[in-house]
């Protein structure tokens, strides 16, 4: 039972497991459930700030924030691009900047998705046939039913050790398509801080907005 970025509701159970106990099992755990939702409106007490595409305002990439730049550089041939530590945006693309920057975050990120796949599909002992980087509202990724992963494009703001706990999280599912006990168990066994990992998530992952 988890209750999701969305405050939605998540019962995992097998097939069989009549209607009537799993509204005994909602109702013995009300209070649980009254808690976590109370947290999460205590974590997310207000939408996030509309990010403004000035120079100055900070965006985040890989756990850090950099500041933005608008530049009118005729050589530079794309219209957002990372530089010493900086985003230069062109002053002309500034109407479209949101845009640029979910395309740059959706292009680095595949890069850092693809290089970091390897040694963790070893770990968990299965391979997505596909991994692509989209837009997937509230969660930060999922596997579908044939084996193919999506990352959402903002996990690019979030530090390397969480990038790595979404994409965990994601191979283990081509096993454990639940979040069964055998789930947990098993990311548990690959990454042993994963309950550190995921509160963290759920705590700071509110900055990760444009």
């Amino acid at each position: 039972m988890t209750v999701e970025r969305d405050g939605q509701l998540v019962i995992a159970c097998r097939p069989e497991v009549p209607p009537e106990r799993l509204e005994k099992v909602i109702q013995d755990k009300r209070l649980w459930i009254y808690e976590k939702l109370l947290q999460k409106e205590a974590l997310n007490p207000t939408p996030p700030v509309t990010k403004e595409f000035i120079s100055g305002e900070g965006f985040y990439y890989l756990g850090r924030s950099y500041r933005l730049k608008l530049v009118h550089d005729t050589k530079q041939n794309q219209p957002l691009r990372f530089h010493q530590g900086c985003f230069l945006l062109q002053a002309t693309a500034q109407a479209d900047g949101r845009e640029h920057f979910i395309y740059w975050y959706r292009t680095h990120l595949q890069t850092q998705l693809e290089q970091m796949m390897p040694p963790l599909s070893r770990r968990v002992g299965a391979e997505p046939r596909s991994l692509q980087v989209r837009d997937l509202g509230y969660r930060w990724g999922s596997c579908g039913q044939k084996g193919d992963i999506s990352i959402h494009w903002r996990v690019a703001m979030l530090p390397k050790r969480m990038i790595e706990y979404v994409l965990v999280h994601e191979l283990v599912h081509l096993i454990e398509h639940q979040h069964s006990p055998e789930f947990w168990d098993r990311l548990e066994r690959i990454l042993p801080d994963f309950d550190k990992r995921r509160s963290w998530l759920a705590e700071q992952g509110t900055c990760c907005s444009l």
